[in-house]
């Protein structure tokens, strides 16, 4: 998926993993669903508001980076008074081109049921 180009800053400069950062803090509304997927394995009412969370950012060469991330979901069980909440840790990668043209992987997520618990 492709996220746009990151402007006035070139790979080789110190601070770009900070720039790389700030890129993906703004345009986290692109591809955020997208990491997190279908919480229905979890359970039918679970959510998750926030969107994702970065945990960091580290260059594996060549245009190649891993992003860790978080995400908190929610499921909120008002009547019954069993409310459940947690979170879940992920991560995938970022490529920047040449050009500053910044990419993401959004994995392929199966889906899964409760059968897979057993």
């Amino acid at each position: 998926m492709n996220l746009g180009i990151i402007t006035d800053v070139t790979q080789d400069e110190p601070h770009f993993i900070s720039q790389l950062d700030l890129f993906l803090q703004k345009n986290k509304d692109k591809y955020s669903a997208d990491l997190i997927g279908d919480l229905s394995y979890i359970h039918f009412l679970a959510e998750c508001h926030a969107g994702i969370n970065i945990q960091s950012i580290v260059a594996q060469g060549q245009g190649k980076y891993k992003l860790d991330y978080t995400y908190d979901w929610s499921v909120f069980n008002g009547c019954m008074g069993m409310n459940e909440s947690d979170s879940v840790q992920g991560s995938t990668w970022v490529w920047v081109d040449k050009k500053g043209m910044v990419s993401i992987q959004v994995p392929d997520v199966e889906e899964r049921n409760t059968i897979d618990e057993f």
